[in-house]
């Protein structure tokens, strides 16, 4: 029959190695969970400037028809009409 003092050495050596597997696992459950965080916060950081650049390139475009519409060269109208004015 096996020595007690063995037997608890060795259940003693498997929880140390189990705790520290289970310390890693978490320490790579907290990166995942931090990084998945700040990509959460990237992505809303670019929905936001994505909408604040499509307000301000709708403001441009609806100066730029003020500009089309009130000019008298026509030469210079064409050419915003063509190039700057999207297609309604």
């Amino acid at each position: 029959m096996a020595d007690p003092f063995s037997i608890a050495t060795g259940v003693i050596a498997l929880v140390v190695v189990t705790i520290q597997a289970t310390v890693a696992v978490s320490s790579m459950i907290d990166k995942t969970n931090a990084a998945h965080r700040a990509a959460g916060d990237e992505l809303e950081r670019l929905r936001s400037n994505l909408e604040e650049l499509q307000e301000r390139m709708e403001s441009n475009y609806r100066k730029l028809e003020a500009l089309a519409s009130d000019t008298k060269d026509r030469g210079f109208k064409k050419v915003l009409q063509r190039y700057a004015v999207p297609p309604c």
